[in-house]
């Protein structure tokens, strides 16, 4: 017959023919970020850049903000006494801004036609013409108010001023006369305007 079949070789030999098992590494649990690009990473279609790089964490640097220029600073011009002064006495066109900007806003609004005119007495009551008296005969000593008694008529002016403030009701109403009446005494003497200085 035929040659005889081979015997089948021993365990051991058949463990040292048999190939080794390769030994395969552990996958690796690193997670990469993605590589820098010029933009944000793409995300899904109709999703923001903002919302993107919010939920990815991937983020870029923002571009520098541009800030406006400074403004610059815009000065209001110089208000005329006869412009600002819409509602006003006729006078008050003639006084010179040095002088009608002594006088506190609020007094400056009580000035009006219907108002005690202190130089020819009309429309006031006895009482303001009574308080017209003393300023005359106290502060102008010769009964003539003139330039020369400016800096004494705004002194007391800017005194009854100050107790605006303390007194309520009448004794404030008065204050707020008497300061009226005084202010405009002193914004009426012909001041000279700072050019003629």
């Amino acid at each position: 017959g035929g040659a005889p079949a081979p015997a089948p070789p021993a365990p051991a030999e058949a463990m040292e023919a048999r190939p080794r098992a390769t030994t395969l590494a552990a996958p690796s649990m690193e997670v990469r970020a993605p590589a820098p690009g010029p933009g944000p990473a793409p995300g899904p279609p109709g999703w923001g850049s903002a919302m993107w790089e919010r939920l990815s964490g991937h983020h870029h640097e923002a571009e520098p903000q541009r800030r406006a220029p400074p403004r610059k600073p815009q000065h209001k011009p110089m208000v005329m006494p006869g412009a600002a002064l819409t509602a006003g006495p006729p006078w008050a066109a003639q006084v010179p801004a040095h002088v009608w900007h002594d006088i506190p806003s609020w007094v400056r609004s009580n000035m009006s036609d219907a108002s005690c005119d202190p130089l020819t007495r009309e429309r006031c009551d006895e009482q303001e013409a009574k308080f017209i008296a003393d300023v005359r005969k106290e502060l102008c000593k010769d009964g003539d108010c003139s330039l020369p008694h400016a800096h004494d008529l705004l002194s007391e002016a800017k005194r009854i001023v100050m107790k605006r403030q303390v007194f309520r009701d009448d004794r404030r109403t008065w204050v707020e006369k008497r300061s009226t009446i005084l202010f405009t005494i002193y914004a009426r003497l012909g001041h000279p305007s700072r050019q003629d200085l």
